[in-house]
């Protein structure tokens, strides 16, 4: 599966347990190996009526992350090590992957 299609796909099964009542879902997800470990950490958060949430996303929305993370475009060699990634209610989303170490994980290493 091409990357686009599991963005297409982590978008679906992020939003199967939300339901329809919130405005946007904002995710910071690190997937990386440093020194040969690797680390997965997160902070999802979800905004309904005016109000913030943390959340769980599901495991296989985690999953299809990784996956994504295991499948670079055409023409890049580089995994990227974190995303921020937003929706909004109209389902408006962006995926803005990031390189280096990140940030949870270099509080973790500290």
């Amino acid at each position: 599966m091409n990357m686009i299609a599991l963005q297409e796909k982590f978008v679906v099964e992020l939003l199967k347990p939300i339901g329809t009542s919130w405005d946007a879902v904002n995710i910071h997800f690190e997937h990386t190996e440093v020194n040969g470990n690797e680390f997965t950490k997160y902070i999802a958060k979800i905004y309904k009526n005016g109000i913030l949430e943390q959340f769980d996303p599901s495991l296989d929305a985690i999953d299809i992350l990784i996956e994504i993370n295991e499948t670079p475009p055409v023409g890049q060699q580089e995994k990227w090590s974190w995303v921020e990634f937003s929706i909004d209610s109209d389902g408006k989303y962006k995926f803005d992957y990031r390189y280096g170490i990140p940030p949870l994980v270099a509080d973790t290493l500290r």
